[in-house]
């Protein structure tokens, strides 16, 4: 979830999910940002599987 009024990203905690801000890995939690913000997402394992919308993007 992006909160350009604050700044911040926030990251959800789901099972067998990996989330990427700006190519670098991380936990559930909200992380503040400015500029260019990037989330990437991927799969824990082979076990899970993805679908739908992997990468956003916004300008915080």
């Amino acid at each position: 979830v992006f909160s350009a009024s604050a700044n911040t990203v926030k990251i959800p905690s789901k099972t067998g999910v990996v989330y990427y801000v700006n190519g670098v890995r991380k936990g559930t939690g909200t992380q503040t940002y400015t500029g260019a913000v990037t989330i990437t997402t991927t799969a824990s394992s082979g076990s899970y599987k993805l679908a739908g919308t992997l990468r956003w993007t916004a300008r915080l």
